[in-house]
């Protein structure tokens, strides 16, 4: 009888671990991605290439951006699918509002895209 229900329990004890496995390792559909808006904001974006100037873009919709010493105010959002930051109400800019693709953005790297794409990391 023992020699029956060890096979029984094997195979049973591996089901139990491949089911477990399984529905552990799948990701879920509510797994949420990290929300851009909480990456994007609070911080100094530095251009790598120190040819852009630095961006920083406040949660409560306020945009700055300053370059050889000089820091321009304005506003911003996102587009509705979060894949376009508008930039608008710049003072002392000629151009006065913009937009940009929003290509990457995580804690620690930012790549926006005007005339093309720019890479940025947190200003030290």
């Amino acid at each position: 009888m023992k020699k029956t229900a060890l096979p029984f329990t094997s195979v049973l004890i591996w089901l139990v671990l491949a089911a477990l496995t399984t529905g552990l390792s799948c990701k879920s559909d509510n797994d949420a991605e990290p929300d851009p808006t909480t990456q994007l904001t609070g911080k100094w974006w530095c251009d790598d290439a120190r040819i852009l100037a630095d961006q920083y873009f406040n949660p409560d919709g306020t945009f700055q951006q300053r370059f050889n010493g000089t820091t321009e105010t304005g506003k911003w959002r996102f587009s509705p699918d979060k894949k376009t930051i508008l930039v608008s109400d710049v003072a002392g800019n000629v151009v006065g509002s913009w937009s940009y693709s929003l290509i990457e953005v995580s804690a620690s790297k930012l790549v926006l895209s005007y005339f093309s794409n720019a890479s940025f990391s947190p200003c030290p």
